[in-house]
């Protein structure tokens, strides 16, 4: 049985592509993951997965009431450019990425619980098919370790996911990491509700 999301609560799926290594180290990762939260508290979404590498960022967010894959992926745009105005990111590495092809931003909306479990797990097991790991539930730099309760990134709202599992968070988790133990052995195919991603038009990169 599919349970459609409320039409008071919209997720939506973002995967922004930087065109360079711009978070080769672990310092500017957790400068980026600064700013999702410092641009989650100003514009009001939530986060409920993220996986973020060298050369991307993924997440799932989303917001009660309206919004559309136009302002999630303009809330994506605004953490790069947050991150490019006040992390200390190496002015090679900058201009590395200013002087590139720029970005490439990709979104879907996810319009039931079964969409966005999908989803999550899909992102929190891109490590594997990235080759950064062998198996993704073991990756750091991704929310799984939250739902893992490995390691808490308190930008992650995990009530959206594991409610709809059991009211039995415990019940909820083992399901939950069961699911990613599936897609794991099956490669982490991509699902079905991310088969028509659309790319987002980007008119301009971030300021210089």
């Amino acid at each position: 049985m599919i349970t459609q999301l409320p039409a008071w609560r919209q997720v939506v799926f973002t995967s922004l592509k930087f065109g360079c290594k711009l978070l080769w180290d672990e310092c500017c990762r957790r400068e980026y993951l600064d700013s999702v939260e410092k641009v989650r508290d100003m514009e009001g979404y939530e986060v409920y997965a993220f996986s973020i590498f060298s050369d991307r960022f993924c997440a799932v967010t989303g917001k009660f009431g309206e919004y559309p894959e136009q302002e999630a992926c303009m809330d994506q745009m605004r953490i790069l450019k947050h991150f490019l105005e006040n992390s200390d990111l190496p002015s090679q590495d900058r201009n590395q990425f200013l002087n590139g092809d720029g970005p490439a931003l990709f979104c879907c909306s996810l319009v039931s619980s079964e969409d966005v479990q999908s989803a999550v797990i899909y992102v929190h097991l891109l490590a594997q098919n990235l080759h950064y790991i062998r198996y993704g539930t073991g990756y750091w730099w991704s929310s799984v370790q939250t739902y893992r309760q490995r390691y808490r990134w308190d930008i992650v709202d995990t009530s959206l996911v594991l409610d709809e599992i059991s009211p039995d968070r415990a019940h909820a988790r083992r399901v939950f990491i069961r699911k990613h133990g599936q897609a794991s052995r099956a490669g982490n195919p991509l699902p079905e509700c991310l088969k028509d991603l659309r790319q987002y038009s980007l008119c301009d990169k971030p300021d210089k």
